[in-house]
Parts: structure tokens; C-alpha cells; sequence
């Protein structure tokens, strides 16, 4: 992997205002949806199967953020408490990166490293689910 600098015209900065309208839009939603008393959504692959999905608990995970309970959030779902944890980093860095006008960076793989990242990728969610299925965490089946 090579760490190298975008060409001018990669830099978007809408890109960012958008990833970060819908984070904001997701969350904004959930707490209105909670703060209504409406009921979490339905798991369909547990109330299909007994098994949970790999985003379940993803409902109580944001709920738990949303009071401060930070580590009850990610016994919920680690793997989605992480991914939007980075996600979160990822729009500050560009944002702040943007509103200074600093260069954009980008890492350059080969497709070997892309296989291996995306083998990695895929032994997280697998790694997740597991912990999903272990801890018995899901949604309501109905």
C-alpha cells in the first residue's frame, strides 16, 4: 500500500456535507422514532430463523449512545458501534480538511491487498456475527 496525495479534482468536499447529512439524517431519525415510542423494528432473519443479522441490536446500539452509555452501545453491535465510530472520524477529518482547503490523500492498493482487505472485511462481519449469535443479541421477532 502506497500513501499518496489525490489529484486536485478529487477533492469533493459535497461528498462529505452529504455522508455527514446522512449520518446525521439516520440518527436524528432513530431518536425521533424512540423518543415517540414507536416500536424497533422487526428482525426478519431472527424472526425467520432464530438467528440474528449482522446489524441487529443496531436500534438499542444508537439508543444507548443517544443517553451517553457509550460502552452499552457497543455491547450491542461492536462491529457497527466501530464502523460508524470511524465513519464519524472519517467526516470530521474531511470536513476539517475541506474548511482549510488541505490536500486530500488516498492509499493506493494493489489487488492482492484488495483481496486480503476485502477477506478482512468480510472475517469482521463474520467475527461479528458470531459475537451477535454468542451474546444472543437481536431484535424483537414479533
Amino acid at each position: 500500500m502506497r500513501l499518496g496525495r489525490c489529484p486536485a479534482e478529487r477533492a469533493r468536499p459535497v461528498v462529505v456535507a452529504l455522508w455527514t447529512a446522512a449520518l446525521v439524517a439516520g440518527v436524528g431519525v432513530v431518536a425521533i422514532w424512540l423518543r415517540l415510542g414507536l416500536p424497533r423494528p422487526i428482525c426478519r432473519l431472527r424472526a425467520w430463523t432464530g438467528i440474528p443479522c449482522p446489524t441487529c441490536g443496531s436500534t438499542r446500539m444508537i439508543e444507548a449512545q443517544l443517553v451517553g452509555d457509550l460502552l452499552g452501545a457497543a455491547a450491542w453491535n461492536p462491529l457497527v458501534f466501530a464502523v460508524l465510530v470511524l465513519l464519524g472520524l472519517w467526516l470530521v477529518l474531511r470536513g476539517i480538511r475541506s474548511l482549510f482547503g488541505l490536500p486530500a490523500w488516498r492509499i493506493a492498493t494493489t489487488r492482492n491487498e484488495r483481496r486480503a482487505l476485502l477477506v478482512l472485511g468480510l472475517a469482521l462481519v463474520v467475527t461479528g456475527w458470531a459475537y451477535l449469535v454468542w451474546h444472543g443479541v437481536g431484535g424483537p421477532v414479533g
